[in-house]
C-alpha cells in the first residue's frame, strides 16, 4: 500500500485515540464521527485497493475529523462531563417505555398497511394476478418504472409508506428497553417491513436507511440510559450487526436477481457491483475533490436539497451526481455527503462547520446524559447523518427528516402522559398485560 495513503490514516488514528481518551466514550459525537470516518477510509483501502484513491482526498477527510474532534473539546467546560441522569418523572427515560412501545406498534402498523397498499396498487398497475410467478416479476416491473421516474404513488399510499422511518427511529429508541421476546420482536418489526418494501421495489435505499435510523435511535437510548458508553457495540448490537451484515450481502444479490427479472446471475459481475457499492465512495470522493476547480458556493442546496425542494429554491433530481471512473471502466455516482458539504460551503467552510458540529454534538450528548430527552432529536440526527455519510446527506430526503418531526411530536405528547401516570403500575399492566 502506498505510504502516501497510509500517512493520513496514521494521523486519523492518532486523532481518534486522543479524542477517545479525553471523552472516555466511543459513541461521544466528538469520537464517533472521527472513528466512523477512519473505518470508512480503511475499508476501501483493504478491500478495494485497486480503486483510484487519491491521498489528497484522505487528507481532506483527516482535516474534517480533526475539526469535529476539536469542536468537541471546546464544549468540555460547558457542562460537567460526569453528568448523571435525573431520576424524577420529567427526565427518567424508562418511564416512557409503555408510551414508546405503543408508538412503535402504531407506526409499524401504518407502515405495514403501506406494504399492502403498494402491493395492491402495483399489481393492478401492471395488470398482474396474485401468483408466485407474477410476484417474482413485480420487482422488475417496479424497478423499470422507478428508474424511468414514471411510477408515482397516490398520496394515501405515500402517507402510510412514510411511517416506516419514524417507526424505525422510535423502535431503535425502544430496543435497549426491551426485556421480553415480544418487545424485541416489536422493535425489529420496522426492519422486517423495510425488507418487504425493499424486495418489492428492489430498493437498497429503503433497507439501508431504515437500519441507519434504527441504530441512531439505539445509540440515543444507550446514552440517555448510560449503558456501555465505553463500547462502540454492546452485546446485542454486536450480534445484530453481524447478522445484518450477512443478510445485506444476501439481499444485495437477491435484489440484483429480481431487478434482472430472475435472469442469469454472473458471480463475478455481482461481486464487482457489491464491491463498488460498498467501497467505491472513497475513490469517487478523493478523485472528485482532487479535480475540483469551481469556486461557486451553493449555500446548502446540495446538502439540504430535500427541505429546499419544498420551497422551489432547488429542483431535486433523481441521481444527484454524474458517474466517475474509480477503476478501469468501472464507475460510481456515490461521492459521500462530504461532497455536498464542500459544494455548499467550500473546504474551509466545511471545516468550520465540522468544528460547530463537534461542539454542538458534545453539548447535546451531555444534555441527553442528564435526561433532557428533547436533545435526543439533534443527537440521533447526528448519528444518522454520520452513519449514512458514505452515501449522501440524509437531508436529501424529506421522508427521512419527517422521522425527527414525528419524534419531536411524540416527546411533546408523551411527556404529560408520563407525568399523569407517574409511579402508577396500572398503565404498564394495561399496555403489556403484566
Amino acid at each position: 500500500m502506498n505510504f502516501q495513503l497510509i500517512l493520513p490514516l496514521l494521523v486519523q488514528t492518532v486523532v481518534v485515540i486522543s479524542i477517545r481518551k479525553i471523552h472516555n466514550s466511543w459513541i461521544h459525537p466528538g469520537v464517533f464521527f472521527p472513528l466512523l470516518w477512519l473505518l470508512y477510509s480503511i475499508g476501501p483501502l483493504l478491500f478495494a485497493s485497486d480503486y483510484y484513491i487519491q491521498p489528497y482526498g484522505l487528507w481532506i477527510i483527516t482535516l474534517f475529523i480533526s475539526a469535529v474532534g476539536l469542536g468537541s473539546l471546546l464544549s468540555t467546560n460547558a457542562i460537567d462531563e460526569q453528568a448523571t441522569i435525573n431520576n424524577n418523572f420529567e427526565n427518567s427515560f424508562k418511564d416512557y417505555k409503555p408510551v414508546l412501545f405503543i408508538a412503535v406498534f402504531i407506526t409499524s402498523i401504518f407502515a405495514f398497511i403501506g406494504v399492502g397498499l403498494v402491493l395492491g396498487f402495483t399489481m393492478n398497475r401492471f395488470q398482474l394476478n396474485f401468483s408466485i410467478f407474477n410476484l417474482l416479476m413485480l420487482p422488475n416491473e417496479i424497478s423499470v418504472d422507478r428508474y424511468l421516474e414514471i411510477l408515482n404513488f397516490p398520496i394515501y399510499i405515500k402517507f402510510f409508506r412514510y411511517w416506516l422511518f419514524p417507526a424505525s427511529l422510535l423502535a431503535g429508541l425502544a430496543y435497549p428497553l426491551a426485556r421480553k421476546i415480544r418487545e424485541s420482536f416489536l422493535c425489529f418489526l420496522p426492519l422486517i417491513i423495510a425488507i418487504l418494501f425493499g424486495l418489492m421495489e428492489t430498493s437498497r435505499f429503503t433497507i439501508i436507511t431504515t437500519v441507519v435510523i434504527w441504530y441512531a435511535g439505539v445509540l440515543g437510548a444507550r446514552i440517555v440510559l448510560q449503558e456501555n458508553l465505553n463500547k462502540f457495540f454492546d452485546k446485542r448490537s454486536k450480534r445484530f450487526f453481524l447478522f445484518a451484515s450477512t443478510l445485506f450481502v444476501g439481499l444485495f444479490i437477491l435484489l440484483d436477481w429480481l431487478r434482472q427479472a430472475q435472469g442469469e446471475l454472473v458471480a463475478d459481475l455481482v461481486l464487482e457491483r457489491l464491491k463498488a457499492y460498498l467501497f467505491g465512495y472513497l475513490a469517487a470522493f478523493s478523485n472528485w475533490v482532487t479535480m475540483i476547480h469551481d469556486g461557486n458556493i451553493q449555500f446548502g442546496q446540495s446538502t439540504f436539497a430535500g427541505p429546499l425542494s419544498l420551497t422551489d429554491i432547488v429542483e431535486r433530481k433523481f441521481g444527484s451526481y454524474g458517474p466517475i471512473l474509480i477503476a478501469g471502466d468501472l464507475s460510481t455516482n456515490i461521492y459521500t455527503a462530504l461532497r455536498g458539504l464542500i459544494m455548499d460551503f467550500s473546504i474551509i467552510g466545511t471545516g468550520m462547520i465540522m468544528i460547530l458540529i463537534g461542539w454542538f454534538g458534545s453539548i447535546t450528548y451531555k444534555n441527553v446524559m442528564r435526561g433532557k430527552l428533547f436533545f435526543l432529536i439533534p443527537l440521533t440526527l447526528f448519528y444518522a447523518f454520520t452513519l449514512y455519510s458514505p452515501l449522501i446527506s440524509i437531508f436529501h430526503y424529506n421522508s427521512l427528516i419527517m422521522s425527527w418531526v414525528i419524534l419531536a411530536a411524540f416527546l411533546l405528547l408523551a411527556k404529560p402522559i408520563v407525568q399523569n401516570f407517574w409511579n402508577k403500575d396500572g398503565f404498564t399492566r394495561i399496555v403489556f398485560n403484566q
